[in-house]
């Protein structure tokens, strides 16, 4: 599974990112009140590999990471409570505080 990563600042300069699976990309999911919508701009980025994108991770402000692969990817961090885990039609999504 490739993981898309997006960089963003915030207009203070703080970063945020969001790690996406690539194969969500451009699809919506929908559950109740709940929605997942990773057609926007917000989730697409490059494909990059998980030692950088880890890097990125460890770096940001915040992190938004949707899909199975990139919340693994954010278990092996140790930066995701699962607890807090958003699931829409099998998809999971967390959004974490880096620092």
């Amino acid at each position: 599974m490739t993981l898309n990563l997006k960089v963003h600042k915030t207009q203070d300069g703080r970063k945020f990112v969001c790690v996406t699976d690539s194969d969500l990309l451009g699809k919506k999911f929908e559950e109740g009140i709940k929605f997942l919508d990773f057609t926007t701009a917000y989730f697409k980025g490059e494909e990059k590999d998980p030692e950088l994108i880890e890097k990125h991770i460890m770096s940001c402000y915040m992190a938004t990471l949707s899909g199975k692969a990139a919340i693994a990817l954010g278990k092996k961090m140790e930066v995701i409570d699962e607890s807090t885990l958003l699931v829409v039609q099998g998809v999971p999504q967390a959004q974490v505080l880096i620092g």
